[in-house]
């Protein structure tokens, strides 16, 4: 549906309108009222949001304090105060996960509740020796405990109540570009006393995306950093579609996920996502070309491509755009991989990826074509 008809929907709705009554109206004329705008705004999707912004000056400003204000609820949350903000644009810190579709998609977030797949917490992803600035924090919020409750690293000396750190054990996240991840619980001290389960992963590289880029689902690959929302595959995201990354594969012809990544693809398809095994189970478009498609796994992509989503929270973010799609931090570029989406054209298909630039080039590729 288009952005101006999902506005007129809303619109009816919260005034308990007729449809006759707005079908002739301009979008300009239903916001009129900046509080119902705002109230509007947050039922909205990114993608309409980011729409809407490029419509008008007003609409941008509007956009982009929305934005802000979902972001502060989103740490508010989980009990994380919204100074935070300003930790993550000193220490290049991203959050991803399930828990920013808070702000890519609401109204989705509010189905997953009803379905009983809620949003259960909230990832935060550091780059390399970043780890110690996010702990100092969390653990220093006024009127909140912070408990580690199991890392794969040692806690430091820090004030952080251990119950049970696991050295060597086996990581949470099944990534590589993956230093540490540390399960922390914070525990509100007043009322109504709630516990929220926040995860810390310290990627092994100088940026925060390099896990990202390999997640196990190429829906889930999104990030929201101080400077705006970063979503490396968009339309895989907006219209509810995934890839498996084939590298989890295993046994014949590769059409088996693992054990340890079945429940993930449970959840994952009860929140509404159609999750393919392979490129050419995907309903593509016609004039899609494989190996050029941002959407193709096939293609070799990079943090600053046009392919790489990004909705601004400030104008200072819009202007050093380039930069912060990759969080200010070294680009990476990255392939998916897996069976080709035309068989007939291209017989085989290219490997899984993901390097810091400039590491990967054509005789990079040339080498893992010949291996397969």
């Amino acid at each position: 549906m288009p952005v101006d008809q999902k506005v007129f929907c809303w619109y009816r709705r919260m005034l308990s309108l007729e449809k006759e009554a707005t079908h002739l109206l301009p979008v300009y004329r239903v916001f009129g009222d900046r509080s119902l705008a705002f109230k509007i705004f947050y039922h909205l999707p990114a993608n309409d949001l980011r729409s809407l912004s490029w419509t008008s000056s007003d609409f941008l400003e509007m956009v982009r304090i929305c934005l802000r204000k979902q972001f502060v609820w989103l740490l508010k949350r989980f009990s994380i105060p919204s100074s935070f903000i300003d930790v993550m644009r000193m220490n290049n810190i991203v959050l991803s996960g399930s828990a920013i579709f808070h702000i890519i998609n609401p109204e989705l977030v509010g189905r997953w509740a009803v379905d009983e797949v809620a949003v259960g917490d909230l990832d935060i992803y550091v780059r390399n020796g970043s780890l110690r600035a996010v702990m100092d924090f969390l653990d220093n919020i006024p009127g909140v405990i912070c408990t580690v409750v199991y890392s794969n690293v040692e806690a430091g000396p820090t004030s952080l109540t251990v119950e049970q750190i696991f050295r060597d054990a086996r990581s949470l996240y099944w990534l590589p570009g993956v230093s540490s991840v540390t399960r922390l619980m914070l525990q509100d001290q007043i009322y109504p006393y709630a516990s929220h389960q926040v995860d810390v992963i310290e990627s092994s590289t100088p940026t925060p995306l390099y896990p990202i880029t390999q997640f196990s689902f190429t829906h889930l690959q999104n990030a929201l950093s101080a400077d705006g929302l970063i979503m490396l595959n968009p339309k895989h995201t907006f219209s509810f579609q995934s890839i498996i990354k084939p590298n989890l594969l295993v046994g014949y012809n590769k059409a088996h996920l693992p054990d340890k990544y079945r429940a993930s693809f449970t959840k994952n398809t009860l929140r509404g996502f159609s999750i393919a095994f392979h490129a050419m189970d995907l309903p593509y478009e016609s004039s899609h070309l494989c190996g050029t498609s941002f959407s193709c796994p096939q293609t070799l992509r990079n943090t600053e491509d046009r392919g790489t989503f990004f909705l601004p929270f400030s104008a200072s973010a819009y202007k050093r755009r380039m930069e912060a799609k990759r969080v200010h931090c070294p680009t990476i570029m990255w392939r998916v991989g897996g069976d080709p989406c035309d068989a007939y054209k291209y017989p085989t298909g290219l490997a899984s990826c993901s390097f810091l630039a400039p590491a990967l080039n054509e005789q990079f590729d040339s080498i893992l074509s010949s291996d397969q």
